[in-house]
């Protein structure tokens, strides 16, 4: 049994002690009468009270004096799963661990969400989750604003790395000469490689190609891409028809139903948030960012990760090295074999539910979307596009931080039309349209709700007395994104300057220190 709870502890990667973790959990005011009736069959003497923590108990249990919580996963009820509880204080180290680390890269809500539920519980952990990431300053400079929707029939294949999507981005070029980003996506798991590249032309595709791909997972029975230079040509016509491999290419007008398409937007995201100055170290994050992507699970796929679904395992926690590989696999190759083809098998047939399922919600979930544009409010804290703005000096516009801001909606027009102003008031002289807007969103104290309007803005940072930590505490958060300046600059009360992409000054704004808008 001390073998068991020894390694059910080791499994979570914790960024706090474990004894501090004990205490919380004693401590905490939802958790403690829980503890204290596992631990010491101490009920409270109210007898409602007492039922309700008695009904409360069945779902959890204690493991060297930790408190877990029994989770039954929703698609097998006979699968468990223990999660460790977090108390209310420890709440944002764990989501800073699984959004902000360089192995997490800024992902969305969905698929932080599905990931730490693997691990760990958090009271209103979605809410706590959506709160968290809808206020980070980096997601919201670099994340786009989303488009209009529209209706789509998704192509469904039959096996994994059977049918491959590939495309290339363009980069800024680094010391070691690497100037592109080759991305290859597996349409049915959405596994996702990517290479670093020095140039485009045939043979280092060739090369690429089969060093990273088909001696890894085999030759595809087709690849998609669009009708490039370097992918048209005799080179690549003789390893295909070599490796009986189709080529489909995509017109310039349809590039857009590439499926690698919407992963190269994911996967630049994650570049961007960890890049600096120049951007020309962006070789060393693809493999982190290629992983990340990979590892963590995606709504789309039924809770699945990539990863999950192309080795048919869950995927190891990197920052947990003591875990044992071999765990749980059969004696023999013929074994492993039959357990692999099992789970195939059934991954491929829950695919294809799932594809059916997930294609059917979209649809009705665009319906009802179509044609509804975004309305805002005098005092609404918003972003401005404009993509000239970056902490980045690249001369890519590629990687740069397209969103500007806090800014305040000083005045509607109409319902399209709006008048800006810095935090400080000064009105910005020229009208903006909502299609180059998007909310902002400022991290509270509260768990339930974001600050929104610069009126609420206000009353948090004149608090005083016990609410001064708290202010602090804001006044930190939006200094910490240093990537932006003029955050820093308009909670210090400091002047601002605005120019636009031609270096001119906005008229009727004047700063003792500069950012570019």
């Amino acid at each position: 049994m001390k073998a068991i709870q020894g390694k059910l502890i080791k499994n979570y990667d914790l960024p706090f002690d474990v004894k501090e973790l004990q205490i919380q959990q004693q401590t905490c005011p939802y958790y403690k009468p829980i503890y204290d009736f596992l631990a010491h069959d101490i009920i409270p003497s109210n007898v409602k009270h007492a039922r309700t923590v008695r009904s409360q108990a069945e779902d959890y249990l204690l493991c060297n004096s930790l408190l877990f919580r029994i989770f039954l996963h929703e698609t097998n009820d006979a699968k468990m799963t223990l999660q460790l509880v977090v108390p209310e204080t420890m709440v944002e180290q764990i989501i800073s661990r699984y959004h902000d680390d360089l192995l997490s890269n800024h992902q969305g809500v969905m698929r932080t969400y599905l990931t730490i539920r693997q691990h760990f519980y958090l009271r209103n952990m979605f809410q706590r989750i959506s709160n968290y990431i809808q206020a980070c300053l980096r997601c919201q400079e670099f994340r786009k604003k989303p488009d209009k929707l529209r209706q789509y029939h998704a192509r469904i294949p039959v096996l994994p790395f059977d049918r491959l999507s590939l495309d290339f981005k363009t980069m800024p070029t680094t010391a070691t000469g690497f100037k592109h980003l080759m991305v290859v996506c597996d349409e049915i798991t959405r596994f996702v490689v990517c290479v670093s590249l020095k140039t485009l032309d045939a043979e280092t595709i060739c090369e690429a190609l089969l060093q990273r791909v088909v001696t890894t997972f085999g030759p595809p029975s087709c690849i998609i891409s669009d009708a490039a230079a370097s992918l048209t040509g005799k080179l690549v016509e003789l390893l295909s028809k070599a490796l009986g491999i189709e080529q489909k290419f995509i017109s310039v007008n349809n590039h857009g139903s590439l499926q690698v398409e919407r992963h190269i937007q994911t996967l630049s995201n994650f570049l961007k948030v960890n890049l600096n100055q120049f951007g020309t170290d962006w070789v060393r994050f693809v493999p982190t960012s290629a992983y990340a992507y990979n590892t963590f699970s995606s709504p789309q796929l039924g809770s699945y990760s990539p990863f999950e679904l192309a080795f048919g395992r869950k995927p190891p926690n990197l920052t947990n090295l003591s875990f044992n590989p071999m765990a749980g696999l059969s004696q023999s190759h013929g074994e492993y074999a039959a357990l692999l083809k099992k789970r195939f098998d059934h991954l491929s047939r829950v695919m294809l539910v799932l594809q059916k399922k997930q294609q059917d919600a979209q649809n009705v979930k665009i319906s009802a979307k179509l044609d509804k544009g975004a309305i805002y409010s005098t005092g609404q804290l918003v972003y401005l596009y404009k993509p000239t703005s970056s902490s980045l000096t690249a001369n890519s516009r590629k990687i740069a931080a397209e969103w500007c801001g806090p800014l305040v909606i000083h005045q509607v027009l109409d319902r399209t039309h709006y008048l800006l102003a810095t935090l400080k008031g000064e009105i910005l002289s020229d009208v903006f349209n909502y299609n180059r807007l998007k909310p902002c969103f400022v991290r509270a104290s509260s768990e339930t709700k974001n600050i929104t309007n610069i009126q609420k803005l206000r009353q948090v940072l004149k608090t005083k007395g016990s609410s001064s930590e708290k202010v602090a505490r804001m006044r930190n958060v939006l200094s910490s994104n240093t990537s932006n300046a003029e955050n820093v600059n308009v909670m210090q009360d400091a002047h601002i300057e605005f120019h636009d992409e031609f270096g001119n000054i906005l008229p009727g704004v004047t700063s003792d220190q500069s950012c570019v808008l």
